[in-house]
């Protein structure tokens, strides 16, 4: 296990009433908590969060100076951990964490990976893991109980991969990438490869766990 270096996170910013008019656009799913309020990733490097029938508000994510990167849509899905946090993969190579406060989303943590992230992370049902793929054709693998950013495992993977994981009941972590490959790993032994699948063509798609927690791709 590593902690990797917490980088600057800057407050909650003013409300604004929509994402059209910060003239941001919205390209990934949005995900509801407990709280009544939806959180809405956007292509202006925030999340949007809000109740039903009422006006957004915008929760800035921290700017990165250091990201090769200069495209900061949020294009991983806004997830949460089921525990009190909120995450999204970003174009800018960065993975932002947040601690849903009340309303308010407040900055816990980020990292940078190798390229961008399209992928959603997913959570073992025991909340000691949370993984997500990067498009620099790495599944990071971070244990979520932390307020640091920390690494559990890397695995490598062969292709760019836009897939978001599925986590089975024993531990075993299944997407898909570009190549057409199924890839299966065990997420309990640091992301060993277990099996590979061929498909006759490219994977978008993400794993869905039948409801014993098998996986169909």
């Amino acid at each position: 296990m590593r902690t990797l270096q917490r980088h600057p996170q800057p407050g909650r910013v003013p409300a604004a009433p929509s994402a059209t008019q910060q003239r941001a656009v919205v390209d990934s799913a949005a995900c509801y908590l407990p709280n009544g309020w939806l959180y809405v990733p956007a292509s202006d490097r925030s999340l949007y969060g809000g109740a039903p029938g009422q006006s957004l508000e915008r929760f800035a994510l921290e700017a990165q100076p250091d990201a090769p990167s200069t495209i900061d849509w949020l294009e991983g899905n806004a997830v949460t951990d089921g525990r009190g946090h909120v995450y999204a993969g970003c174009d800018n190579f960065f993975f932002y964490a947040r601690h849903v406060n009340g309303t308010a989303l407040t900055p816990r943590w980020s990292f940078a990976t190798g390229f961008f992230i399209w992928s959603a992370a997913a959570f073992s049902r025991d909340g000691t893991m949370g993984c997500f793929a990067s498009a620099d054709m790495t599944v990071y693998a971070f244990d979520p109980r932390q307020d640091t950013p920390t690494l559990l495992w890397t695995a490598p993977l062969d292709n760019l991969c836009a897939s978001s994981p599925a986590i089975t009941r024993d531990g075993r972590v299944v997407l898909g990438a570009f190549d057409g490959r199924v890839v299966c790993l065990d997420g309990q032994a640091r992301g060993q490869r277990l099996a590979t699948v061929e498909t006759p063509a490219l994977i978008y798609a993400s794993p869905a766990l039948y409801e014993h927690g098998d996986v169909q791709q």
